[in-house]
């Protein structure tokens, strides 16, 4: 309430002030500002954007401090068209001494928040949204399916080891689906993948291996879903070098390729300028903008990019590559006498038994030291000079019965020097001779059991040869059979011989005379002597051929 002064007036006629001379009423002046406040607050909103021009030197001060915060939720749209007409005449001759009050404090704040709030959260909420989701789960699956197949890299450490990426013997691990890829530089040391740690070719596991038993090459195994969970690796001559391979179980691919790419490229597209455009203009007006940016890009999102990984590369493994078993052919015959230099590290010792299959005794009496065991070619006997009282031969491997079948299989090469009988039966009766003959010029690919099997005229020379002569036992047209090769696996045979005849015990480097004697010594290589019970057939060889073909450097 306003403050007034009441005068009386005496009875000498004084006038105080305050009186009314004419009414002699005393009133009481209320001032303006009591009403100025009441329809400042009201009218700020409407005359801020719409008003402006008429109202501009009584309202600018005061809309400032009033609105600032109201317009950016709702009120600011509401009260615009009640205000407007009302408080506009009533306070217009009033606002003159209203003004001096109420600016003082108003001016000072209402710059400051005013900008603030209108032009910082328009922005603010906008890009925040569209920006994360987009780019941040895009990069995450894309890593899992460009992981490179492992790679193991195989050496020999002579014959005791093999080393795999600087390991001796290595355990292995790989996980089903996968593809390995296994770089054999091991010549001699013919490296397979088996279901048992043995030597030899028997138990190979061809299931997504390509190149089994190679020794200088590649070999890929694509690991499928029901592999054993150990399998094993072995030298096919070796049994030092050996080791396991853990197959780590997965499960097998659920068959979801199909409904992952849909959603995922869905997704992706469309929800990305949907909630861009469309929150944008509404903050505006509406107090609907505070909710929108935050449960839009969190669910959208967050499907997408989870699903993706989990299928990944496992399953396109599945259909792997034929496997390539031609050097793991089964023979029918079994192998009765497996004499191979592999599997030893130094000359045998007199009166023991073969390292590889058949239970021979071997005699070696080497005092003029012209034999020896080499490591070329992944083991070698070797005979160096002429020592004929140095004896190496096997007793007991009796198979001059015409009736019997036999295959004896061979890898010689001669050294150039000394000529004479490389492979002979360990009697004088039945007479036997294979490899190389010194009757004069030295001469290879010979066959002899009873009588010369092909020609006995080739001049020899100083390369790796395999040899084959088989017989059916049937004392027939084309009973014994020759087979003869280098490089290139035998097309046919190399020769025949109406005949039987076979051999009773071998004899190496030299011809039978007695146990202690031997004449026509010949120098050079022997990699392996191996007899099978039986005849082979074409195809047999020449899957044998294929298996040690690349130990002889071919």
């Amino acid at each position: 309430m306003g403050t007034g002064y009441i005068i009386l007036s005496d009875g000498d006629g004084l006038k105080l002030p305050g009186i009314n001379s004419n009414t002699g009423n005393y009133p009481v002046q209320t001032l303006p500002p009591t009403t100025a406040p009441t329809p400042a607050p009201t009218t700020a909103p409407t005359t801020a954007p719409t008003t402006a021009p008429t109202t501009a030197p009584t309202t600018a001060p005061t809309i400032a401090p009033t609105t600032a915060p109201t317009p950016t939720p709702t009120p600011s749209p509401t009260t615009s068209p009640t205000t407007a007409p009302t408080t506009a005449p009533t306070t217009a001759p009033t606002t003159s001494p209203t003004t001096a009050p109420t600016p003082s404090p108003t001016p000072s704040p209402t710059p400051a928040p005013t900008t603030a709030p209108t032009i910082s959260p328009t922005p603010s909420p906008t890009p925040s949204p569209t920006t994360a989701p987009t780019t941040s789960p895009t990069p995450s699956p894309t890593p899992a399916p460009t992981i490179p197949p492992n790679t193991f890299n195989v050496t020999a450490n002579g014959s005791s080891a093999y080393i795999i990426n600087g390991v001796s013997n290595a355990t292995l691990s790989v996980t089903e689906g996968q593809t390995y890829t296994f770089n054999i530089s091991a010549v001699g040391h013919p490296f397979w993948i088996k279901t048992v740690s043995s030597t030899g070719t028997g138990n190979a596991y061809n299931s997504g291996v390509t190149n089994n038993g190679t020794e200088n090459g590649t070999i890929t195994f694509v690991v499928p879903y029901d592999a054993p969970s150990t399998l094993y690796y072995n030298c096919q001559y070796h049994a030092s070098m050996a080791g396991t391979i853990n197959v780590v179980d997965v499960p097998t691919p659920s068959p979801t390729p199909a409904p992952t790419t849909a959603p995922t490229a869905a997704p992706t597209t469309a929800p990305t300028p949907a909630p861009t455009t469309s929150p944008t203009p509404a903050p505006t007006t509406a107090p609907t903008t505070s909710p929108t940016p935050s449960p839009t890009p969190a669910p959208t999102t967050a499907p997408t990019t989870a699903p993706t990984p989990a299928p990944t590369v496992p399953a396109t493994p599945s259909p792997t590559p034929v496997p390539t078993p031609a050097p793991t052919a089964a023979i029918s015959a079994s192998l009765v006498f497996d004499l191979d230099a592999a599997n030893y590290s130094a000359m045998p010792s007199n009166g023991s038994t073969i390292a590889g299959t058949g239970a021979y005794a071997i005699t070696m009496t080497n005092a003029a030291s012209s034999m020896a065991w080499n490591s070329a070619n992944g083991g070698v006997f070797r005979k160096s000079t002429t020592g004929t009282s140095d004896m190496f031969y096997v007793s007991g491997l009796n198979y001059s019965t015409s009736t019997q079948p036999w295959t004896v299989f061979m890898a010689y090469k001669w050294d150039g020097g000394t000529g004479g009988r490389l492979l002979n039966a360990n009697t004088a009766s039945p007479d036997f001779l294979m490899g190389l003959w010194g009757s004069g010029t030295t001469t290879m690919n010979i066959a002899f059991n009873g009588a010369f099997v092909g020609s006995s005229s080739t001049a020899a020379d100083t390369a790796w040869h395999f040899i084959w002569m088989s017989n059916n036992g049937l004392n027939t047209t084309n009973s014994t059979k020759v087979y003869i090769a280098t490089t290139t696996a035998p097309a046919t045979t190399h020769a025949t011989r109406s005949a039987s005849a076979g051999f009773n015990g071998l004899r190496l480097f030299g011809r039978f005379v007695n146990s202690t004697s031997s004449t026509e010594p010949v120098t050079g290589d022997v990699a392996f002597v191996k007899v099978y019970n039986g005849e082979l057939t074409l195809a047999e060889i020449q899957a044998s051929h294929a298996t040690y073909k690349t130990r002889m450097g071919y």
